[in-house]
C-alpha cells in the first residue's frame, strides 16, 4: 500500500491532535473514535453518553468598523479581530493580486497543499493578513516580510522601524481570523463547531481538572460549545506565548463566568501573573467559535473590536491613504 502525504491546511489544530490520538490508539490496539464533522443538527458522544445537539445562530458580526480615527492609534486602547469568509473571495483578479503579494516561501508552502480548497484557504488567509497590516501603516501588502521569533511564531521583520505591531493568524474551513495588537503578544484560534465522537478523550488529555469538572456538568450543545471554548482559549494562549498547544504545560486553567468573561489561573502565580493577560471568546457565526489572548502586562484591559474585512478593501498591491 502506498500512502501519500496530504497537507492539512483545512484541518485545525484540534483535528490534528485528534489524529495523533487516533494513531496512538491504533498502535496500542485500542478503540478511540476520531473527531469528525457531522451535520449541525446531529448528536455528540462523550464517553458512554450520547445526546442530541442543536446549535443556535451565534452572534452575527458586521464589517470591521472603520471611521475617521487612524486604526493604528486605536490600538492603544483596542484589540482588533479581522474576519474573512474565504469562500466569498472568488474574483480572479483579486486572487491573482493575493498570490502576487505572497513571498516566494509562502507561495511554495501554498503549492504543497494537496487539495485546491486548502491552497485557496492558505492564499486567502495570508493575502488577507498582508492587507490587514497595510490598513495600519503605509506599506504595500507585498512589502511585508516575516521572520520566526524565539519559539517560531512569525513576527514582522521588514519594513524596519515601524510601530510594534503584533499579529496572529488562524483559519479553518469557512473562516479566517487575524488578531492585531500594538506591542502586546497576541494569539487567536478559530474552530468550526461540529458534533464529534468522544471529545472527552481529548479533554482528559489536554484540560485542567477544573475545566473537566465544568464540562461534566454540561450536555448537548452546551457541552460542545464549552469544550471548544476551552480548546480555543488554550490554543490562543499558547500561540501568544509562542508555544504550540501540543507542547504546552497543563499548569493553567481557564474560568468562564456566566456572563462570558474569561480569566486564567496559574498553578504557580510567581511564574506567570494572570492579571497580565486578557482573553475573549467570540461567536462570529453559527458554525464557528474563536478565542483571542493578549499579554497586556500591567495595562488596563482593552476593548475587543471584531468585524469582517470589507471586500472593498481587498485592493491590489496598494495600501489605503
Amino acid at each position: 500500500m502506498v500512502l501519500r502525504a496530504v497537507s492539512h491546511s483545512g484541518f485545525s489544530s484540534l483535528d490534528r491532535i485528534a489524529c495523533r490520538f487516533f494513531l496512538s490508539s491504533v498502535n496500542r490496539c485500542e478503540t478511540l473514535a476520531l473527531c469528525r464533522p457531522v451535520s449541525l443538527a446531529g448528536s455528540i458522544m462523550t464517553g458512554d453518553r450520547c445526546f442530541p445537539v442543536q446549535y443556535d445562530t451565534g452572534t452575527m458580526i458586521a464589517d470591521f468598523p472603520i471611521d475617521e480615527r487612524p486604526l493604528l492609534s486605536r490600538l492603544r486602547h483596542e484589540l482588533h479581530v479581522w474576519l474573512l469568509q474565504p469562500d466569498r473571495v472568488t474574483d480572479e483578479a483579486m486572487l491573482t493580486a493575493y498570490a502576487a503579494s505572497l513571498s516566494s516561501e509562502e507561495q511554495a508552502r501554498q503549492q504543497r497543499f494537496y487539495f485546491e480548497r486548502d491552497r485557496q484557504l492558505f492564499l486567502v488567509a495570508h493575502g488577507m493578513l498582508r492587507r490587514v497590516l497595510s490598513q495600519y501603516v503605509d506599506v504595500a501588502p507585498s512589502h511585508w516580510q516575516f521572520s520566526p521569533g524565539v519559539h517560531g511564531r512569525p513576527e514582522i521583520a521588514v519594513p524596519a522601524g515601524l510601530p510594534a505591531l503584533r499579529f496572529n493568524l488562524s483559519h479553518t474551513r469557512g473562516l479566517v481570523a487575524c488578531v492585531i495588537s500594538l506591542e502586546s503578544d497576541c494569539g487567536v484560534d478559530v474552530e468550526r463547531l461540529r458534533a464529534t465522537r468522544n471529545p472527552q478523550a481529548i479533554a482528559n488529555k489536554m484540560y485542567a481538572e477544573s475545566e473537566l469538572a465544568d464540562l461534566d456538568k454540561r450536555a448537548g450543545a452546551d457541552y460542545l460549545e464549552r469544550f471548544f471554548s476551552y480548546w480555543t482559549l488554550r490554543e490562543a494562549y499558547c500561540k501568544a506565548t509562542g508555544l504550540g498547544i501540543a507542547h504546552a504545560p497543563r499548569n493553567f486553567a481557564f474560568q468562564i463566568s456566566s456572563a462570558g468573561s474569561v480569566a486564567i489561573q496559574f498553578e504557580s502565580p510567581a511564574v506567570e501573573s494572570a492579571d497580565q493577560w486578557q482573553f475573549a471568546c467570540l461567536r462570529p457565526a453559527s458554525e464557528h467559535l474563536l478565542a483571542i489572548a493578549a499579554h497586556t502586562g500591567d495595562a488596563a484591559d482593552k476593548s475587543v473590536v471584531a468585524g469582517y474585512f470589507p471586500l472593498s478593501r481587498h485592493t491590489p498591491d496598494n495600501p489605503p491613504h
